[in-house]
């Protein structure tokens, strides 16, 4: 822990204005006093209030001198209150809090020990909203948005503007602690905004500081309490008339100010065209108050306000506007309330679990780490037996020796366990030791801090208790001190090891040896937090120790902890194995588990992590890259990697835009190893290589579109690489020759060959397109005889077509292809297709596209430039909604694969797994998410102008169209398994198999074909039965 946090050194300033809100305050108050972190000073600025708040502080006042009180003579409004408040600070650090609002308990301590570790200006908290009636939640939407380790410098900048105010947690100045450094740094542009600012003034402060700002980092656990209040100034579900004209003052105040500010720095313009967007996204939202809750003269002065407020925003509020407030989720305080026991308590010690609670380790298993041991033992000794193997099972008979010999001794050491390997198997003494320090050195290399159980074991010593770490354990003590010490765990009172003491928790005695040793009374208790229930919960409860169970990542990963509720979260990739895959023998291969354990660490590391009800996947997009993005990427780039290793490639070169996400993760992955080809992002598209499908005029009869999609008019877009002439005159006059519609789609396949009839006889100009092809080729010269393209497929057509502008056929690395026509493309651009998948899976094309592609502009095309050809990107615009969910999709993936590479990178040959069994989660979610799971899409577009003309279309509604049926069946069978299994867990195989033969035939015929799998005489036997039962 952080000597100086620890020392309190570090000072905390406290802001809270006060206006008419005596009825909160005492909840207010009482949150900053009890903080774990002492070293506060507490500014209560009275902003005019016409109640008792002067006597209530007083109150506190004699309580506490930490408190200081400043009264305004005169209501002057938040945005005074703030600065008055701010002017008295004294600390290093500087906080706000509303008084109708209060904080978790150990809230500054995370804030301050993350802005600290990050050496940051400014560290973003957390936020919970609190109802009139006590329920608390979560906005999901903001809570991924906020979800980085650090931004520094210019990304500050670009993230906090670029996001157009659409997430309000980057504007709201009471989550956050800030540097007083950086706010004394802007305090004089603050100055000079003058008069009562209630409305928006937070937008003020922050545009400024987070301007100035040079790092910014977040902290995820503990709240900040965003409490409802009836006469709050943000309340706007009754408005009147004068209201809306003050809120509406305050607003255009603050957005002047802002943008006065912008203009006084010179700032960007795309930071001053993100401002502007930010204005009207406020002009749209406010826009609501005179339609819906003002009425007659009131509601056209309104509006008028608004237009005078941002005059070229004229539309409405609408579903993409409130994207980041559409899911909600409710709040799981279970880690806030362990801290709160922790800082109320009256005991004099605290007691820790280490493995699983205080510290992590990237396996589903312990024993997995003995896979590892194979790297070591395959140079020390010529054997094909797996170390694991010998490990575990001199491990069982040192046990059983020693519990008779010894019956007193409830646990061995390692040494004792090698001492066995040797004899055994009859292994030389100096291997031995030389595998038993290679063990140490693994546990010391894998073992990490599990971040949650740390902030509670730093909570303890802040809370001036004494900490005792007790662990059921063979290593020696040294090796568990240089762990603890490793991961930040010093200044406990004592250790307690099992190998040490020869006592266990399993057996419960090792708690009474400790209260004995530690001089506590009987019937005094000490809270022990520890993740398994029988030894650290049944056992410590019955030896006289007060439990606090802290379940562990894996568990609550795969849906096992009664009351917390994680769905098929584990098993995704079950759904789509069904009776094809061997989903038992998939989950023991080592590299499957391992990325299970880093996607489980990380993401339940707090075990009571809020976690939508109805959701696999959180309606997170960050954990969907994470998890399920990740590993498919995982497993995508280590194919690549063998691929062009058998291939001997000098290049891949990366199709944009779907190709962008598969390289990061290749370069990542293919960084430590040599012999591997380099990378190269071409751009491509569909209408960018048109050019090259195009080898006679008839060719134009064949062209990749659905011609119900197109008009005369979308089709000449893609045409005007053929033609001089592109104005809309000519185009007209064919159509009325042909009497057909110059706008509407063509009805029928006969006026569509028509019109490529007349295009090509009429508009077609070869020189034109002889000019555009040869710039192609140019541009696509870049790829090299030896090289190779990376693409998802999927019929080959690009493929094709860029093999005819390089001149020479140009082999394809493709996520898969389709049914029908890539063979054939194959044999007519003399090029060959390899395959990631060997068949077709059930989602292809539109969606799989959008979640891989980098969200940058399009390539329409080609042109000639000084430093030569160039691609064109067309001009379409985003928006930050749907930019968004991709890019933290993304983000979420290459974190992944960074944890993945940087923890394993030494040890890929002794994880394998099967390359497609790593995309099955992807798989699954993209042919079964739940509902919930795929709202994170509700504001995403894809575009497919070539083949459909259709410039949007949703991807939430695509996935609903798609999945909808399918998902109806999958729901019911789940519905039916969850069930049974809540019944039936605690009975014996006979009785389950009864019960689902009699309820549920179709589950009972599954469950025994995969019991009986690997037995394949009963299986033919049950099989037989099986075939008897459905033929009566």
């Amino acid at each position: 822990m952080n000597k100086e946090i620890l020392k309190n050194k570090y000072k905390i300033s406290i802001v809270i204005p006060v206006y008419n809100t005596e009825k909160y305050f005492r909840r207010c108050i009482k949150s900053v006093l009890q903080q774990s972190y002492k070293n506060l000073e507490i500014i209560v600025v009275d902003d005019g209030s016409t109640g008792n708040i002067r006597d209530i502080i007083q109150e506190y006042i004699q309580q506490d001198n930490r408190i200081q009180f400043i009264c305004h003579l005169e209501n002057k409004g938040l945005f005074q209150a703030r600065l008055t408040g701010a002017s008295k600070a004294t600390g290093q650090y500087i906080a706000f809090l509303d008084s109708d609002d209060y904080v978790s308990l150990d809230y500054y301590h995370t804030l301050l020990k993350k802005i600290t570790s990050q050496n940051a200006d400014i560290a973003i908290g957390h936020t919970v909203h609190c109802r009139m009636d006590g329920y608390k939640y979560i906005y999901n939407m903001h809570d991924a948005c906020l979800n980085f380790e650090k931004l520094e410098k210019c990304e500050v900048r670009q993230n906090f503007f670029r996001q157009k105010g659409l997430c309000y947690g980057w504007h709201t100045i009471w989550n956050k602690l800030y540097s007083k450094t950086l706010w004394d740094y802007c305090e004089s542009h603050f100055s000079k905004m003058k008069g009562h600012i209630v409305m928006t003034e937070d937008i003020a402060f922050s545009s400024v500081l987070f301007y100035f700002a040079s790092s910014v980092t977040t902290v995820e656990n503990d709240a900040y309490f965003y409490c409802e209040n009836e006469n709050a100034s943000t309340n706007a579900s009754s408005i009147s008339m004068k209201k809306f004209q003050k809120n509406m003052n305050d607003i255009k105040e603050v957005f002047n100010f802002v943008e006065l500010f912008l203009k006084e720095v010179h700032a960007e313009e795309a930071v001053i065209g993100d401002f502007h967007e930010f204005k009207k996204y406020y002009a749209r939202l406010w826009s609501n108050i005179p339609k819906y809750q003002l009425s007659g003269l009131d509601a056209v002065k309104g509006r008028e306000i608004l237009k005078a407020f941002c005059p070229d925003e004229t539309g409405g509020f609408t579903k993409d506007d409130q994207f980041f407030d559409s899911i909600q989720t409710p709040w799981c305080g279970g880690l806030e309330y362990i801290k709160e026991l922790i800082i109320q308590s009256q005991d004099e010690y605290i007691s820790f679990d280490i493995f699983d609670t205080l510290i992590s380790r990237p396996f589903y298993e312990p024993t997995d780490l003995f896979e590892l041991m194979d790297m070591e033992f395959e140079k020390l000794m010529i054997s094909s037996i797996k170390f694991k193997k010998i490990r575990m099972d001199s491990e069982k008979l040192v046990r059983e020796r020693y519990g008779k010999k010894f019956p007193r001794w409830q646990d061995v050491t390692i040494d004792e366990i090698y001492d066995q390997m040797g004899r055994i198997y009859d292994i030389p003494a100096k291997i031995i030791q030389k595998l038993k320090i290679k063990e140490i050195e693994l546990e010391l290399e894998f073992c990490n801090s599990r971040n949650a159980g740390k902030e509670l074991f730093e909570v303890a010593l802040l809370s001036g208790k004494k900490v005792i770490i007790v662990s059921d354990m063979y290593l020696k003590e040294d090796t568990i001190k240089e762990i603890l010490k490793k991961n930040g765990y010093e200044d406990y009172h004592k250790l307690y090891l099992s190998s040490e003491i020869r006592l266990t928790k399993n057996n419960g005695s090792l708690y009474g040896y400790i209260k004995k040793e530690l001089g506590v009374p009987g019937p005094v208790h000490i809270f022990h937090i520890g993740d398994t229930w029988q030894n650290d919960y049944i056992n410590a409860d019955k030896n006289g120790f007060s439990p606090i169970f802290f379940p562990k990542a894996k568990e609550i990963f795969e849906n096992k902890i009664e009351g917390i509720c994680t769905n098929y979260c584990a098993s995704l990739a079950d759904i789509v194995c069904d009776n094809f895959i061997n989903i038992k023998e998939m989950k023991k291969t080592l590299g499957i588990r391992t990325m299970c354990a880093i996607v489980f660490n990380k993401y339940f590391d707090n075990p009571y992590r809020t976690f939508h009800p109805e959701s696999d996947l959180n309606a997170d997009p960050y954990f969907i890259g994470y998890y399920i993005l990740g590993m498919h990427l995982t497993g995508l780039a280590f194919w690549i990697m063998e691929e062009c290793r058998n291939k001997k490639i000098d290049t891949i070169h990366f199709l944009a835009r779907d190709g962008y996400t598969p390289m990061k993760a290749y370069e990542i992955l293919s960084s430590g190893h040599k012999n591997l080809p380099g990378t190269n992002y071409v751009y491509a598209s569909r209408k960018a290589v048109l050019p090259g499908m195009i080898r006679t005029a008839n060719d134009f009869y064949n062209l990749p579109v659905e011609y119900k999609n197109h008009s005369p008019k979308t089709l000449m877009k893609l045409l005007e690489f053929a033609v001089s002439n592109a104005s809309e005159e000519p185009v007209r006059r064919i159509c009325d020759d042909i009497n057909i519609s110059y706008e509407k789609p063509f009805c029928c396949k006969k006026d569509y060959l028509l019109f490529i009839h007349h295009f090509i006889k009429e508009l077609y100009d070869e020189d034109v397109f002889n000019d555009n092809f040869n710039m192609a080729k140019e541009y696509y010269s870049i790829i090299k005889p030896n090289d190779i393209t990376f693409d998802m497929g999927y019929s080959g057509r690009i493929q094709k077509a860029i093999s005819v502008l390089a001149g020479r056929g140009v082999d394809a690395l493709f996520v898969h292809g389709d049914s029908t026509l890539h063979d054939k493309m194959q044999r007519l651009g003399n090029f060959h297709i390899t395959k990631y998948y060997d068949f077709t899976p059930k989602v292809s094309g539109l969606l799989r596209e959008h979640i891989l592609s980098d969200s940058s502009a399009g390539c329409v095309g080609f042109c000639r430039t000084e430093q030569g050809v160039r691609p064109i990107l067309e001009k379409r615009e985003k928006k930050w909604q749907d930019i968004f969910v991709v890019e933290c999709m993304h983000k979420g993936a290459l974190d992944f694969i960074c944890k993945y590479n940087s923890l394993f990178e030494n040890y890929f040959s002794y994880i394998p797994f099967r390359f497609t069994e790593a995309s099955l989660p992807f798989e699954s979610y993209l042919g079964n998410a739940k509902k919930m799971d795929r709202l994170i899409f509700s504001s995403s577009y894809f575009e497919d102008f070539v083949y459909g003309a259709n410039e949007k279309i949703n991807i939430k509604s695509y996935m609903y169209d798609f999945n909808d049926k399918q998902n109806y069946k999958m729901d019911e069978m789940q519905e039916k398994e969850v069930f049974f299994q809540t019944q039936l867990d605690k009975k014996g195989k006979i009785t389950r198999a009864v019960i689902y033969f009699m309820l549920d035939k179709s589950v009972f015929g599954a469950k025994m074909a995969n019991e009986l799998r690997d037995k394949p005489l009963l299986y033919r036997i049950g099989k037989w039965c099986w075939n008897l039962t459905k033929e009566k």
